[in-house]
């Protein structure tokens, strides 16, 4: 029970004033996660031409990657700048696109005063490295496009940014850190933390079977309560099948009720499963 008090805890914040008849739209939880700026002594230009530029960076929260900032300046504006979301292996990007956007003609992205945000957010995993991929669509050779900001100490060796390095590539496809020292370009990402649906009905779920197995619910009633999320897990899996799983919930709810009532459960126990279904409640945007 240790475990499922302290996931507890995590949901009650969530719980503002969820009915059994409609749940409600759970508010986005934002936060700037990796960062490099410009508060270094020892500047960088990386330039673009027809060339890529990259940035690895190593998340440090789980979640949804949203958007970013990237300090590049533009030199023309007859050419969009792409800014795409690789994966990574042995610390340079692959060949695997996890999200792009393809920005306007002419719209800034220097001083980090522009937030990019991703059409299509990508879930992006604690501890788990990524790349920042930048290029000019179409960019002929020797065109002078833009440059992207950053910091090396060549004096000193200080690595400004330790959770990735900037890297460089000519064709898209092999690419190539800087040779001298470790260098870094200012960027910032920006992650949605809220809750998933699907992992806090998983994680919910392993704890009820703990529960059963401890005794402290009785197995006919700890079933029926683990079918009803197992239920709504899988009407997640329809589209649009988010009612029909906040309606399982719904149902889980009255069950726990019921055994309040009844004394089938520890009424601290009981009250702390309808907390925490509550909360996964509020998370369905329906």
């Amino acid at each position: 029970m240790k475990r499922n008090r302290l996931r507890v805890t995590l949901f009650i914040g969530l719980v503002c004033g969820a009915t059994l008849l409609a749940a409600t739209p759970a508010r986005a939880q934002v936060v700037l996660d990796q960062s490099f700026t410009g508060e270094h002594p020892y500047w960088l230009g990386a330039e673009f031409y027809a060339n890529s530029n990259a940035q690895t960076f190593t998340a440090g929260v789980s979640g949804k990657l949203v958007g970013v900032k990237v300090d590049v300046s533009l030199w023309q504006d007859q050419l969009p700048l792409r800014v795409a979301v690789r994966s990574v292996f042995e610390g340079l990007p692959t060949d695997t696109v996890l999200t792009e956007i393809t920005l306007p003609l002419g719209e800034p992205a220097d001083r980090m005063d522009t937030f990019i945000e991703f059409e299509e957010p990508i879930t992006i995993v604690e501890g788990t490295q990524y790349a920042l991929v930048l290029n000019f669509v179409d960019a002929a050779v020797g065109e002078n496009t833009g440059m992207w900001s950053g910091g090396v100490d060549h004096w000193y060796g200080t690595d400004y940014y330790p959770g990735g390095e900037w890297l460089h590539s000519s064709d898209g496809v092999v690419f190539y850190p800087y040779a001298w020292a470790d260098a870094d370009v200012h960027f910032q990402t920006y992650v949605d933390v809220t809750p998933d649906v699907r992992t806090s009905i998983e994680d919910f779920i392993d704890d009820l079977r703990e529960l059963v197995d401890d005794g402290e619910i009785p197995y006919r009633r700890g079933r029926h309560l683990i079918a009803d999320l197992e239920l709504a897990l899988w009407f997640l899996d329809f589209n649009k099948g988010e009612m029909l799983a906040a309606i399982r919930l719904e149902l889980f709810i009255k069950r726990v009720e019921g055994m309040l009532k009844r004394d089938e459960v520890d009424p601290g126990l009981g009250e702390e499963l309808l907390v925490r279904a509550r909360g996964i409640l509020d998370l369905f945007k329906v």
